[in-house]
């Protein structure tokens, strides 16, 4: 079987993981970070706090995620504390 040489310009780059990435983050720069990268951010970090507030994003835009999600969690940051909330609250 023969080998074909392709001239350089026509040959295939390697693909830079790294490249790809940086293009990523400069494209998505101007905008708004997602709200769970948000309430991350302002340390809601356990993964029950993550999970609360992803149901929670599901159903709402970001804009009534971050507020929502920490008016709940002054009240329970823990599932033990979201058990002891009443309908009311």
């Amino acid at each position: 079987m023969a080998t074909v040489l392709l001239p350089p310009s026509l040959m295939k780059k390697p693909f830079n993981l790294s490249i790809v990435l940086t293009r990523i983050e400069k494209a998505v720069k101007p905008y708004p970070k997602a709200a769970m990268f948000e309430l991350y951010e302002r340390g809601y970090t356990t993964l029950f706090e993550q999970l609360i507030s992803c149901i929670i994003s599901i159903r709402t835009l970001d804009e009534t995620t971050i507020p929502l999600s920490e008016k709940l969690f002054k009240m329970a940051r823990t599932p033990k504390e979201l058990l002891n909330l009443s309908p009311k609250n």
